[in-house]
């Protein structure tokens, strides 16, 4: 067996000699990795590692967990959210731990269900946590217009939705990368500070 074959990763990697080349992975998981295994201090000087804008739950601040969390627990809101938000960690404590405690936590598979909920459940201030890219936000703005169309009040949204311009269109950062490593598909976006939208202003604020 010749001598290229028995080189162990961290050899091959550090004896890189071609021309400079980025790297983008998209996932938050990988990031967290990339991080905790040192790979970027292996890595030759001309090869560079870009942090894209992971998945709805990577991107997710833990601030909206905690704000999700007093909702529950303080405020006796009902949450609706998708299941891989449940065990995601606040600064105390995830939701599936408020839900040990006696919060209300639905698990929906869409906006929709959560606004069918509310619907059905007047008696309850229901909170829908939409999170993730502009590609998720649709369903969410139909469920606040059905909410609007049919007089339903006790619905609001807690919202952690990140946009970014510069990733669209061929000068974007999407396009400026050699290799671009995504997990799934997810929108053209990177992180920005959440913003906590009240359901009710936005519904009463909408054109008819």
């Amino acid at each position: 067996m010749g001598t290229e074959y028995t080189q162990t990763a961290l050899q091959i990697i550090r004896s890189y000699d071609g021309p400079p080349v980025r790297i983008m992975e998209v996932c938050g998981t990988h990031t967290h990795e990339i991080f905790r295994l040192g790979i970027r201090q292996i890595l030759p000087s001309q090869v560079d590692v870009i942090s894209g804008p992971g998945c709805p739950v990577c991107v997710t601040p833990v601030g909206y967990i905690d704000e999700a969390v007093w909702l529950a627990l303080e405020k006796g809101v009902t949450i609706c959210t998708f299941g891989d938000l449940v065990r995601v960690p606040g600064s105390t404590m995830s939701l599936a731990g408020a839900r040990s405690r006696g919060a209300h936590v639905e698990i929906v598979y869409s906006p929709l269900d959560a606004y069918d909920y509310a619907r059905q459940h007047r008696d309850e201030e229901v909170v829908f946590l939409s999170v993730g890219f502009e590609t998720t936000t649709p369903p969410s703005c139909l469920a606040v217009r059905n909410a609007r169309r049919d007089g339903v009040t006790n619905f609001s949204l807690l919202t952690a939705v990140s946009f970014e311009q510069a990733m669209y269109g061929r000068t974007g950062i999407a396009y400026t990368v050699d290799i671009f490593y995504k997990k799934q598909q997810s929108g053209w976006l990177t992180q920005t500070p959440p913003e906590y939208v009240d359901a009710k202003t936005l519904i009463n604020s909408m054109e008819p």
